[in-house]
């Protein structure tokens, strides 16, 4: 198959429903959840028909998935479609390191994140702000929830 774009993100919910619906009337889409659902969210919050291509690295709660099956499974998806871009749901799970090097080392186009905090974030250790800096240098491109997120950080790598 043949896609304009391939997002990740964790799990499926009304909201991101939505959004891909919207996307997918113009755009050949595929949306890989690494989970089905999570236990701290009520089975409603899922609500919502998918009429975009979908898959589902594990049909289980998020919390008991197995990092390193899904990350092979999701390996060998990205090998196996073709995409012009990639756009992951954030940089905390294994999943969507292993994509953007993918991506970096395939020379695939455009890599961005969707970014739900600041770069800055208080209570991050020195450790974990380098790592999420490192995360950022493989993207082309943050795409940021509020104007006030982006304060200090360029959206091109240096």
């Amino acid at each position: 198959m043949n896609y304009e774009a391939l997002y990740i993100t964790h799990l499926p919910s009304f909201y991101k429903i939505n959004i891909f619906n919207e996307i997918a009337k113009d755009n050949r889409i595929l949306v890989i959840f690494i989970g089905l659902k999570s236990i701290q969210r009520k089975d409603d919050f899922i609500n919502g028909v998918m009429k975009f291509d979908y898959l589902f690295l594990e049909e289980c709660e998020f919390e008991k998935i197995n990092k390193i099956k899904t990350s092979i499974k999701l390996l060998n998806i990205l090998k196996d479609i073709s995409f012009k871009k990639i756009i992951v749901g954030g940089y905390d799970m294994p999943h969507f390191w292993i994509a953007l090097i993918f991506c970096k080392i395939f020379k695939k186009s455009i890599k961005a994140t969707i970014l739900e905090s600041s770069i800055i974030e208080s209570g991050l250790s020195a450790l974990k702000l380098g790592l999420k800096k490192i995360f950022f240098f493989f993207n082309d491109a943050i795409i940021v929830a509020g104007g006030g997120v982006a304060q200090g950080f360029s959206t091109k790598n240096q």
